[in-house]
C-alpha cells in the first residue's frame, strides 16, 4: 500500500490514517490545522499505549488534540480532537 506522505512548513513529516481523515471530516478540521499543531504544539505528552499527543490552538479559537505514532519516516496521525 502507498503511504501518502506529508511535510509542514516546519519540515515534520506525517501522514493521515483513514480514521484521522474521517474524524477530520466531522470535525470541520482542514491539513492545514493539524499541520499547525504539529509545528507549534503547545503541548505534548503521551497517551497510554506513549503514542505522542500534541495540542494547540486553531486560527478559529479552537483547541485541537493530534494522537499520532511514531513510524520510522514521521508521525502516522491517529486521530484529531476537538478540546473546545
Amino acid at each position: 500500500m502507498k503511504m501518502n506522505w506529508r511535510i509542514t512548513p516546519l519540515g515534520q513529516r506525517y501522514r493521515l490514517t483513514k480514521h484521522a481523515r474521517e474524524q477530520m471530516k466531522l470535525r470541520n478540521v482542514g491539513r492545514l490545522d493539524v499541520e499547525k499543531v504539529l509545528d507549534h504544539s503547545s503541548v505534548s505528552h503521551p497517551d497510554k499505549k506513549g503514542n505522542p499527543c500534541l495540542t494547540g490552538d486553531l486560527d478559529d479559537g479552537r483547541l485541537m488534540r493530534v494522537v499520532a505514532s511514531k513510524e520510522e519516516d514521521g508521525l502516522a496521525i491517529i486521530t484529531v480532537i476537538i478540546l473546545r
